[in-house]
């Protein structure tokens, strides 16, 4: 089934936050929907935003999302270009947010490095100033939401904004870097500070769209200093110098541009800009790259040329400084309800920085004008989230053998600036019921492995858990970066909790190449698990069990099974796949389809899997339609008794929760059985009218309405080939109508708009 066959949508429903993906796949529509209503919980704290994914490179903006007169909270995350919104309960001195996943979909899908909002024309509506995609160019979308009826929307204004430097050209902004948009002279329109493409000094980007134009709708600029503020990042330290030649306030020589190697230190900086001591004047706030300080510069200068007379160089001095290893990044917005905005610090580089707790409150005890910085906690906001560190990759299974999956989740490690990433298992054992789950946190370094001394701490850990031995207790295999597996033997009691034995490295003489992640499966079917194994370059490796299910022996059948692969490109050196295969049963016929996460954050569907060899697997639509982030890798059970549930593994360290609605019984389109069914208006606000064309005689129907959500909201029998529908209790949304009989089985998406 080709890609456009899938198409997504967005809905929520009472306190569930869900985004919903129409994938029609095998004939059939299935339901996605992206959740956090499964509570996790840690040391007896249910964790707000268990399901969002992790945070490792966040950028903070507030925005209204659901238009209550509160500022949400929108973050982008740099590693994956992930977009994660968050509702603001609003309870005053508190932090007070709910991850909202629904309206992810409102932004634009292709946001790349980094996001800041700013109102560009000032009609109270945030708009998105961002990185044109495969280039250094200012890219702006306009917020649309009042043109919108209220609701959340943005449109391009555009691709790329120019300057006149001289001569007229895009205006730079390097990927890496964070730039300030504030209106830097008072004059009622948005300024840029960014740095120049040497890296040293600021540039001030001047907005004239008043002068010119005499309204706010443009964004017109021109270079009013190529040396703002007179100073220059120091070229060996993690300070600047202030009052250096050629360096004179507004002018400078432009001088040719340099290496990163040529030009020393800088290859990327943040900007923030405000006002530090009520003079009206942009002070700035400053970091930059291999630094863990941020500098507070003051501006002793006028509103038309500034001067920067004093830095401190470890921001705040008066309290905790920032701290964050490496590439500070500080952002200036009220997180906690009482008016007054606070200063938020987190890591701005990609990889290799603090991930688990790596962002910072300072709360501001002060004045917006004035402000008096307090620090408050490091794990803002990651402390109520599944977090793992980086690049997670988690597997079902019944670790105490209640009759309950429970969650052991495998990383490439938690970032340590001493010793690189140190990789661990996570298990979160199943608390719920069979039919309402719940998870709680066990250990975040099950079998002590960061410390094991039998396994390399460094291996990015990759679990499949099978039973290898005949014995009747799941046994595991870890892949990792050496392209080999680890056996762990399990020698519970029967019916007891998994108690895991170290036995060998190496297992079965197995070496893939590098990054090895095993899938256990009987893929013959001849009653043995055999083994499935991804690598680095994006292929599956195969190898059959020959021997048996007590005493198995592992021989490869091929390097390249169904011909599947991850990467995009042909030659087998490459090393962008990332291939981590998992067996599940995706619309539960009977047939298990093959999944493979991937470096590029696609989950790939394929069917018609089998052991033939040769055999070319066919290729379906992706798991949701979605780019879920890279080093995307999935797993997958049924937590109850209606649907399968899958969690996402991604490179921010977290997880994501898909769900699988369970309307299994929906042809693909109107058209796609016996019969053709009419239904208008649609949209409609009050009644729908039903016609049925080219049905085989007068007959009973069964009529069933869905909701995206998975819910059966109405059934009901009747004759004919009319059928007046009501739906004026119905929320707004998508619904989708079945009807079927003995011989007909047809089907037709309603909207309900009011």
């Amino acid at each position: 089934m080709g890609r456009d066959k899938a198409f997504f949508l967005r809905f929520g429903i009472g306190n569930i936050f869900l985004w919903a993906w129409i994938a029609l796949v095998a004939q059939t529509p299935t339901i996605y929907t992206l959740q956090n209503d499964i509570p996790v919980s840690i040391n007896g704290q249910v964790l707000p935003a268990a399901w969002a994914g992790g945070l490792n490179s966040p950028q903070f903006g507030a925005i209204d999302l659901n238009q209550d007169g509160k500022d949400d909270l929108v973050i982008f995350d740099r590693m994956g270009h992930a977009l994660l919104p968050f509702l603001n309960g609003g309870t005053t001195n508190v932090i007070d947010y709910t991850f909202a996943p629904q309206y992810i979909d409102a932004f634009p899908a292709d946001l790349s490095h980094w996001m800041l909002l700013a109102d560009f024309d000032a009609d109270g509506y945030p708009d998105i100033f961002t990185n044109l995609p495969g280039s250094s160019n200012l890219r702006v979308f306009r917020n649309t939401t009042p043109d919108n009826s209220g609701n959340l929307g943005f449109s391009l204004y555009a691709d790329t904004i120019f300057t006149e430097y001289p001569p007229y050209q895009p205006l730079y902004m390097a990927k890496s870097d964070l730039p300030a948009i504030i209106d830097v002279d008072e004059d009622g329109d948005l300024d840029i500070l960014t740095f120049h493409l040497a890296g040293r000094e600021v540039e001030w980007h001047r907005n004239v769209s008043m002068e010119i134009y005499n309204d706010l709708l443009h964004l017109e600029f021109f270079v009013q200093s190529h040396c703002f503020g007179h100073f220059q990042e120091d070229q060996v330290s993690c300070s600047v110098n202030l009052e250096i030649p050629p360096c004179s306030p507004g002018e400078r020589q432009i001088m040719p541009f340099q290496t990163t190697e040529q030009a020393g230190l800088h290859s990327g900086s943040t900007l923030l800009a405000l006002d530090l001591n009520a003079d009206t004047l942009k002070d700035l706030i400053i970091a930059d790259v291999d630094c863990a300080n941020v500098l507070a510069l003051r501006n002793a200068g006028t509103l038309e040329l500034a001067h920067y007379d004093f830095v401190e160089d470890n921001y705040p001095s008066n309290d905790v400084p920032v701290n964050i290893p490496v590439f500070p990044a500080t952002f200036f917005m009220d997180l906690d309800n009482d008016g007054i905005k606070d200063l938020i610090a987190a890591p701005n580089k990609l990889g290799d920085v603090e991930d688990v707790r790596g962002v910072s409150w300072h709360k501001n005890v002060g004045h917006n004008n004035l402000p008096d910085f307090r620090f408050q906690k490091y794990g803002l906001l990651s402390e109520g989230m599944i977090e793992t560190g980086t690049a997670s990759v988690p597997v079902f299974f019944d670790y105490n053998a209640d009759g309950l999956q429970d969650l052991l989740i495998g990383n490439l490690g938690r970032f340590d600036s001493m010793a690189d990433y140190v990789s661990r298992l996570a298990l979160y054992e199943n608390t719920g019921t069979g039919q309402l789950p719940a998870f709680t946190l066990i250990t975040k370094d099950y079998l002590g492995f960061s410390s094991h001394v039998d396994v390399v701490a460094n291996d990015w850990f990759v679990p499949a858990i099978a039973d290898l031995d005949g014995d009747g207790d799941p046994d595991m295999l870890i892949g990792g970066f050496n392209g080999t597996l680890y056996y762990f033997r399990n020698d519970a009691s029967t019916g007891g909790t998994a108690n895991f034995t170290y036995v060998m490295p190496q297992y079965a003489g197995i070496d893939v190449g590098l990054y090895s992640a095993p899938e256990l499966f009987d893929l013959d079917g001849d009653g043995d698990f055999d083994l499935l194994i991804g690598n680095h370059q994006g292929y599956i490796q195969y190898f059959e069990n020959t021997g048996s299910a007590q005493i198995p022996n592992f021989i490869k059948v091929t390097d390249s099974l169904g011909r599947v692969k991850v990467n995009d490109f042909t030659d087998q050196d490459f090393t962008n796949g990332y291939a981590k295969p998992r067996m599940i049963d995706v619309d539960r016929d009977g047939q298990f389809e093959l999944l493979v996460g991937s470096l590029e954050g696609e989950v790939q569907v394929y069917d018609q899997v089998s052991a033939t060899p040769g055999a070319i697997f066919t290729r379906k639509v992706n798991l949701a339609g979605k780019d879920f982030g890279r080093y995307a890798a999935v797993a997958a059970a049924k937590l109850d008794s209606s649907r399968l549930t899958y969690v996402i593994g991604i490179e921010r360290g977290g997880l994501l929760l898909l769900r699988d609605s369970g309307i299994l019984d929906a042809p693909e389109s109107a058209n796609s059985s016996a019969g053709e069914i009419i239904v208008f208006p649609n949209p409609g606000s009050k009644q729908i009218q039903i016609q049925l064309k080219h049905v085989p005689g007068k007959q009973n129907y069964l009529l069933q309405l869905w909701n995206v959500s998975g819910q059966l909201l109405l059934e009901d029998e009747f004759q004919g080939e009319n059928r007046t529908l009501e739906v004026g209790n119905f929320v707004n949304g998508i619904y989708f109508l079945i009807i079927k009989s003995d011989n007909v089985h047809i089907s037709s998406r309603i909207i309900v708009k009011k």
